[in-house]
C-alpha cells in the first residue's frame, strides 16, 4: 500500500506541473462552436501517465491477478475450446498477445498500458481540471481497482474512451464496438440500452422514471436479488451467487456511498447552468446518475 501513496504524490506533482506549464487553446466542438481551453503540459502528464502503467503492469499479488496469470499459462491452442464460451474475445486476446510474448506477466502489462492509456487520454481530452481528474482516479480506489478483474477494467476503459462516439453520435460504430467488446465480457452489453438513456435530457421524464424504479429496486432488494440470481444460475458468473454475503459481498462504505452521489446532486442542484455553459452536460450529467444507479455504491 506505501507504494500506492507514493505513486499518489508523484503522479499528482507531475499533473500539477502539467497544469503549472500547460497552454491555452481553441478547441473546435462538434456542432461547430469554439471555444477556449487550457491543456495540460503533455510531457509531464505522458511521465505520470507512464509511471501508473508501470506499477499496474508489474503487480503480482493484487486481486485475480495470479488467476489471470495461470490461464495464460495454460491458455489452450485448440480453437474450439477457446470459442466455447460466450466470452472467447478474452481467450482470442490472450491466444493473439501469446503469440508474441509468452511470459504471464506481458498478459498484465499490455493490457494495464491499454487500460489506463485510454483512461488517462480520455481525461486529458475532456476534463476541465486534471490534478482533481487524475486525484479521484487514484484517491477514490479506482486506480487499484482496476489491478483486479482485468478484462472488466479493459473493456470499462475501452468505452470510456468511446465515449466521443457518443457525443458525436456515432451510434452505429459504437453498438459495434459495444457488442465485440460483449465477447471480452458478456455485462458490455448493458451499454447498448445505456446509450438512449445517456442521449436523453438530464433530469428530466426518463431520469425520474429510472431515480423511481431503482427506489423501488432498492427497497425490493430479497425480491431483486433473488430474481438476479435465478437468472444468473444459468450463466457464466453463477459461481458469484455461492459468495453474495461473505466478505467479497461486504457492502459499500458510507463514505464511499456519500462520495458517489455528490456528483448527482450537484448536477440536479446547478442543472440549468450547467446545460447553458458545458456543452454535452447532458451526457455527463447522465453518466453520473447511471453510475450510481448502476449499484456500484453497494458492491
Amino acid at each position: 500500500m506505501e507504494i500506492i501513496w507514493l505513486l499518489l504524490i508523484i503522479v499528482l506533482t507531475l499533473i500539477g506541473m502539467s497544469e503549472n506549464f500547460g497552454h491555452y487553446s481553441l478547441e473546435r466542438l462538434y456542432d461547430g462552436s469554439i471555444r477556449k481551453t487550457k491543456k495540460g503540459n503533455k510531457f509531464f502528464f505522458i511521465i505520470a501517465s507512464f509511471l501508473l502503467i508501470i506499477v499496474s503492469g508489474l503487480r503480482s499479488g493484487i486481486g485475480d491477478t495470479g488467476y489471470y496469470m495461470y490461464s495464460f499459462s495454460n491458455l489452450s491452442s485448440d480453437f474450439g475450446i477457446l470459442f466455447s464460451d460466450s466470452e472467447f474475445g478474452f481467450n482470442i486476446y490472450q491466444y493473439v498477445l501469446k503469440i508474441f510474448l509468452r511470459h504471464p506477466q506481458s498478459l498484465l502489462f499490455i493490457s494495464s498500458t491499454i487500460t489506463i492509456s485510454l483512461i488517462m487520454i480520455t481525461i486529458y481530452k475532456y476534463s476541465t481540471s486534471l490534478f482533481l481528474s487524475v486525484f479521484l482516479f487514484i484517491a477514490s480506489g479506482y486506480y487499484v481497482s482496476t489491478m483486479n478483474g482485468l478484462r472488466q477494467h479493459l473493456v470499462a476503459a475501452i468505452l470510456f474512451f468511446c465515449v466521443t462516439l457518443i457525443i458525436e453520435n456515432r451510434k452505429i460504430l459504437y453498438f459495434i464496438i459495444v457488442i465485440l467488446l460483449s465477447s471480452v465480457h458478456n455485462s458490455a452489453i448493458i451499454l447498448i440500452p445505456l446509450y438512449y438513456f445517456i442521449k436523453q435530457r438530464a433530469w428530466g421524464r426518463v431520469t425520474n422514471i429510472v431515480l423511481i424504479f431503482s427506489i423501488i429496486l432498492f427497497f425490493g432488494f430479497q425480491f431483486s436479488t433473488n430474481t438476479l440470481f435465478s437468472i444468473l444460475d444459468s450463466t457464466y458468473y453463477r459461481s458469484y451467487i455461492s459468495t453474495f454475503g461473505t466478505s467479497a459481498f461486504a457492502g459499500a462504505s458510507i463514505v464511499r456511498v456519500i462520495v458517489v452521489a455528490i456528483p448527482m446532486v450537484l448536477s440536479y442542484i446547478y442543472k440549468d447552468r450547467l446545460r447553458e455553459k458545458v456543452p454535452n452536460s447532458n451526457i455527463y450529467m447522465n453518466f453520473s446518475l447511471s453510475f450510481f444507479f448502476s449499484g456500484n455504491t453497494v458492491q
